[in-house]
């Protein structure tokens, strides 16, 4: 995702479709909140590798959609500090 690209809205549950993708490498820039939109749209992820992570100046970290089967997370930068970081990965894994 690029910072220029348009934000994703996250998918309801009204919406039916989704992707049946299982392995995303996003390599580029994607914001927390681009990232949980992500999730939204692809329930059967199990490997996803992100170039750089990041929040959109002061936002809160919200991870609406809590990805059933992911099971490999690899982020090479992530300028997040520990508490930012600790406070995504707990949401993102319960």
């Amino acid at each position: 995702m690029c910072s220029t690209s348009p934000d994703l809205s996250i998918r309801n549950n009204e919406q039916l479709e989704y992707s049946p993708i299982k392995h995303l490498i996003i390599d580029g820039y994607c914001r927390i909140h681009q990232f949980n939109a992500i999730l939204s749209y692809t329930p059967q992820l199990s490997h996803c590798s992100c170039e750089y992570l990041s929040l959109f100046e002061s936002t809160q970290i919200e991870v609406s959609i809590i990805p059933l089967y992911l099971t490999h997370l690899s982020i090479k930068y992530c300028p997040l500090s520990f508490d930012e970081f600790q406070l995504f990965i707990v949401k993102i894994c319960s």
